[in-house]
């Protein structure tokens, strides 16, 4: 009994750590070490790993992000088939964020599938500003949904 007793003991300690850093991250100045730390991993790397001035997919390109697996069960279902024209932002880290449709497919579900897709699978070179820092900028595509044959 004394094992499982230990072993309560160590997992409580564990959480009431954990509670106590936590409350503490709430703090104003625990709110600055934390925008330092981030800076040291993000803004700190456009010295030591500069890149290309202009954004690239990795990998065979965005063309292979959407296949017809990605095609919802529902649309499949209804046979529903459209073009979603859909915009993001790509972060300074080369990360889609922000994906939303700017023109319909006509099925929300369509809309909704292509932005996941690109959020899923987007992965880009970050830009570069005129000084060399990484910038976010916006890319757009249209997607088209067609019923596989």
């Amino acid at each position: 009994m004394s094992k499982y007793v230990e072993t309560a003991t160590a997992l409580l300690a564990i959480l009431l750590v954990s509670l106590m850093i936590v409350l503490a991250a709430q703090t104003e100045g625990a709110q600055q070490w934390k925008k330092r730390v981030v800076g040291v991993f993000f803004e700190d790397l456009d010295d030591i790993a500069p890149g290309p001035a202009v954004p690239s997919p990795f990998g065979e390109g965005m063309a292979t992000w959407i296949s017809s697996d990605d095609y919802p069960a529902e649309a499949l279902r209804n046979q529903w088939e459209g073009t979603s024209a859909i915009v993001w932002t790509v972060d300074k880290r080369g990360r889609v964020t922000d994906c939303h449709t700017v023109n319909s497919s006509g099925h929300r579900v369509l809309d909704e599938a292509a932005c996941n897709a690109i959020t899923l699978r987007g992965r880009f070179t970050p830009a570069r500003d005129a000084s060399g820092h990484r910038t976010e900028y916006s890319m757009h595509r249209r997607i088209v949904w067609q019923l596989p044959d």
